[in-house]
């Protein structure tokens, strides 16, 4: 049925995700047109910045370097008197033998030629925080639904019913404590038959504290505190990994707005977005592969995703390669 979804259940009390992100050649970044991000010098400083680096790379990007108490997770009530964690306090059983990662590498251009201070963090400017900041408004909660979205998604899943989301840093509650990387801000490309980019990240339950860590590269970037999130404090139940598109339909035609490299996963290494080495941790805290993946494709005609499973092989292990054009004559 088109535009339906059947997903199999199965229960993960821990998990973790781990997997290596290829980085397409794309002209968007965190959701936004790097055309948004030529405007970004026009916006004001954050709350707390100690100082502003502005990209030299042409896509004009500014990021201002928070104070790390100043940042905006701070603002959620709940973390008023929040006390910031530096280091995770328990890791997953096996986790040495997938805890390797590539050195830092200068994935984002801003960061090519300045970094932020020590005690700070990097934030990107966007119209999303300065339109907070005339209207004086609250960010609103949204519906986590996979309605007005195309998906090419495959995952271990169940519906947990979890509330609301918001991306990047411009609604308070994901705690970012290192300064090496900005989320949402541009990204090094691959090249169409060429050198690929990719991305190594984790996100892991700590055992001991509750809170969940997200680590990119050789970094830990930060966590979501548990105070926020009750529901996972016991584990998650839902694993998921691929791409989505928001689609409303704009005078009656599906968007054009590309997933991954733009390619269907047919056109394989070098041209088609990929996701490999994933991983999860199991009800007995090991860190394994997944299986009885299930493929989830809400719009095939538009985007499609293509699953792989190599156990062992260290570079590949459970990967797929997933993307596609959106609109086109086959996805009115």
């Amino acid at each position: 049925m088109a535009n339906s979804t059947h997903l199999i259940e199965l229960l993960v009390w821990w998990w973790i995700l781990l997997f290596k992100l290829f980085i397409p050649n794309h002209q968007f970044s965190g959701g936004r047109h790097l055309a948004e991000a030529s405007k970004s010098r026009e916006f004001v400083p954050r709350e707390g910045t100690i100082k502003t680096i502005k990209s030299e790379t042409g896509h004009g990007e500014v990021v201002d370097c928070v104070d790390l108490y100043k940042q905006p997770a701070f603002h959620h009530p709940s973390l008023k008197n929040h006390k910031i964690q530096m280091m995770p306090s328990s890791y997953p059983r096996g986790w040495e033998a997938h805890s390797s990662a590539p050195k830092h590498v200068h994935i984002q251009p801003w960061s090519e030629n300045e970094e932020c201070p020590d005690g700070s963090i990097p934030i990107l400017r966007t119209s999303a925080y300065n339109r907070h900041q005339s209207t004086t408004t609250k960010p609103s909660k949204q519906s986590n639904t996979l309605l007005n979205h195309s998906n090419a998604i495959g995952g271990i899943y169940e519906n947990n019913g979890f509330g609301s989301y918001c991306y990047d840093l411009d609604c308070p509650g994901f705690v970012q404590i290192d300064k090496s990387y900005a989320l949402g801000a541009v990204l090094r490309t691959s090249s169409f038959g060429g050198e690929q980019q990719t991305m190594d990240m984790k996100i892991f339950k700590d055992d001991v504290t509750g809170v969940w860590w997200l680590r990119v590269q050789d970094a830990l970037l930060g966590y979501w505190p548990a105070e926020l999130f009750p529901d996972l404090l016991s584990g998650a139940n839902t694993v998921r990994w691929g791409g989505q598109i928001y689609n409303t339909l704009v005078a009656g035609r599906h968007t054009a707005t590309r997933m991954g490299s733009g390619l269907f996963p047919g056109e394989g290494y070098r041209k088609a977005s990929y996701m490999s080495q994933m991983l999860y941790v199991n009800s007995t805290h090991y860190v394994v592969d997944p299986e009885e993946l299930v493929q989830i494709v809400s719009k095939p005609a538009g985007y499609s995703l293509g699953l792989h499973v190599q156990h062992g092989t260290p570079d590949k292990g459970v990967y797929f390669f997933y993307g596609g054009p959106g609109f086109s004559a086959e996805c009115p």
